[in-house]
């Protein structure tokens, strides 16, 4: 089989395996501490949530994608923790592009399918925090060197 012929096909299977993955059991479990925290943060009018994040060691941006995110989709487990989920399936994305480029198709497709199981992963992708935007942004400040 020639990987780079179906890279296009494989990359979206391997997203929607993603998606399927953090989506599974993301509300099985309720608000932890941190997580009520960064949700306080983002109900707060903005001025006042980013006073809130300069008292504490934490992640500003985070913070501010929360607090517009929730306004028109809520508060509720699924509804916040679903924008980690998706910072956390552009990693899969962001993870095979870096390999493809670096490597080969083959190799971004065995990168894509570690980063979608990866369980720490998929945890940091089901939960209200900044983890799985920063290691996004981590992926994406990556490049090829000289």
């Amino acid at each position: 089989m020639d990987i780079k012929k179906y890279s296009l096909a494989i990359l979206f299977t391997i997203l929607i395996l993603a998606v399927t993955l953090r989506m599974w059991g993301i509300t099985s479990e309720s608000y932890w501490l941190d997580e009520s925290i960064s949700i306080k943060q983002a109900q707060e009018n903005y001025s006042t949530s980013i006073d809130m994040v300069k008292k504490e060691v934490n992640f500003p941006l985070y913070t501010t994608l929360l607090h517009f995110w929730v306004e028109p989709f809520g508060i509720s487990e699924l509804s916040s923790r679903f924008l980690s989920l998706i910072f956390g399936v552009l990693s899969v994305g962001v993870i095979y592009l870096f390999a493809k480029r670096l490597f080969s198709d083959r190799a971004a497709v065995i990168a894509a399918l570690f980063m979608c199981f990866s369980p720490i992963m998929i945890f940091y992708s089901q939960e209200a925090r900044s983890s799985a935007v920063f290691l996004f942004l981590c992926r994406i400040s990556c490049k090829k060197g000289q």
